[in-house]
């Protein structure tokens, strides 16, 4: 399958859990939400809807947001980024796995659907034409994308990220995952109940198997078998997509996440600016 222009569309998630603390990057950063934290002039989610815009199969943007948070608080960028092609917003649901699914569901026998985050401002349009690509042709209806946690630690000792430890690698996740096809509402289910079970983790272990949890514990389970495994539990192709840039790892969870960021994102811009 081959990615026509406008042929995907994308849900950015940007709200904030309900119960808890008050987000400290949002409080860090001055805003109602964290998407709306600036760096280096741009608010995350304005650099998160540009990256997006930068490639041709993505196709209307909907932003899942509080509907008390006003865009204005984006910066008037983010007015402009949305303004360059079709977009809608849309309100939150009782987690972000039930906003997830709530969207996605109707849309999967019509268009590839894909989602991200607005805390991801390392995001690249190469990472998301390769992500895209290697799911269009994979013939899978669940595709999430991974970066390789040892190379992001060797780069930048001080980001802490959630690392998978697979007999051929540590990963950790990217935010970016796609989905399209009846089978991926199985899968989108199996989220909800992690999300509603996950101070229970013998609930979300059984519903995965304990033979697959046993093998991970043990350091004998490859990405490709635990994809495997996946697949014939939810009677749903996934797929496992690795990016080679450990940038697509990185995304802005806690404070010491954000000056990581803002560090690299200054580095970048100003090479660039020099450069020109």
């Amino acid at each position: 399958m081959t990615l026509s222009p406008g042929s995907v569309s994308v849900l950015i998630l940007a709200g904030r859990r309900t119960v808890g603390p008050p987000d400290a990057v949002a409080a860090a950063g001055g805003r109602s939400v964290k998407a709306f934290v600036e760096i280096n002039g741009q608010s995350m989610l304005e650099r998160v809807v540009r990256t997006l815009r930068q490639s041709l199969a993505i196709g209307e943007i909907h932003l899942c947001l509080p509907d008390e948070a006003d865009l204005a608080e984006g910066g008037p960028g983010l007015a402009s980024a949305i303004a360059a092609g079709p977009f809608a917003r849309v309100a939150p649901a009782s987690s972000p796995s039930a906003s997830v699914r709530s969207f996605v569901a109707p849309r999967l026998d019509r268009q590839i659907v894909l989602v991200t985050t607005a805390d991801h401002p390392l995001l690249t349009p190469a990472m998301v034409e390769t992500f895209l690509e290697a799911f269009a042709t994979s013939g899978a209806e669940v595709g999430v994308a991974l970066a390789d946690a040892d190379r992001i630690s060797s780069l930048y000792p001080q980001s802490r990220r959630t690392k998978l430890a697979f007999s051929d690698g540590r990963l950790t996740g990217c935010n970016l995952f796609a989905f399209r096809g009846d089978g991926a509402v199985r899968v989108l289910d199996f989220w909800r109940q992690v999300d509603r079970h996950r101070k229970q983790p013998w609930r979300i272990a059984h519903a995965l198997g304990w033979g697959t949890l046993a093998l991970y514990l043990c350091g004998r389970l490859a990405l490709a078998g635990l994809f495997t495994r996946l697949s014939r539990r939810f009677d749903c192709r996934l797929q496992a997509v690795r990016l080679e840039d450990p940038h697509a790892g990185i995304d802005v969870d806690t404070p010491d996440d954000l000056r990581l960021v803002t560090e690299i994102i200054v580095r970048r811009e100003s090479g660039a600016g020099r450069a020109g």
